[in-house]
């Protein structure tokens, strides 16, 4: 559904939208920008520079290759992330409404992500290149390899990717 069938829809107007509180709300969440654009940025930078460079070093079929390791890594490293942040952002509120310490929670989920990236690292180091082979053909075997090399910064970027959020919800909690 688009937004102004939806807004008219639930019967929302911009009508009863003021100036002033635009510029309160403004006020109120400058800090969102400000915490979370040059990351923004850095994180597109990050997803489009690397086939440039590759394209531009190694051969189209390499290119291939590596395009469709870094597809296969980070599909799957997507929805979980959606979904622990979707649990995170709930454990928050609750905390928030409770009055609790947000500190306990961000150390339990970070030794959390890190198991999990812990898990997924050992798996593709030792079976990445195989599974490659047996579910896509034998043609796809470099991009096994390359996905055992990459595998450790879409792990990084799994986990830093969370922490930032929480760290930001912690900073919200002030």
């Amino acid at each position: 559904m688009s937004l102004l069938p939806s807004l008219q829809k639930h019967k929302l107007s911009f009508k009863n939208i003021t100036r002033s509180e635009i510029k309160e709300q403004l006020k109120r969440y400058k800090d969102f920008p400000l915490y979370s654009s040059l990351p923004s940025l850095m994180n597109s930078i990050s997803l489009f520079l690397p086939p440039i460079i590759v394209q531009e070093y190694f051969n189209l079929e390499l290119t291939g290759q590596f395009g469709f390791s870094r597809q296969l890594l980070s599909i799957p490293l997507a929805f979980l992330s959606v979904s622990i942040s979707q649990v995170l952002l709930q454990k928050v509120a609750e905390s928030r409404n409770l009055n609790k310490k947000i500190l306990p929670l961000v150390l339990r989920i970070s030794l959390i992500l890190f198991a999990l990236s812990g898990i997924g690292i050992i798996i593709i180091e030792l079976f990445g290149v195989d599974l490659f082979k047996w579910i896509f053909g034998d043609k796809w075997e470099t991009a096994g390899k390359l996905t055992t090399i990459l595998v450790f910064s879409y792990a990084i970027k799994f986990i830093v990717s969370l922490l930032r959020l929480q760290l930001y919800l912690q900073h919200l909690k002030k």
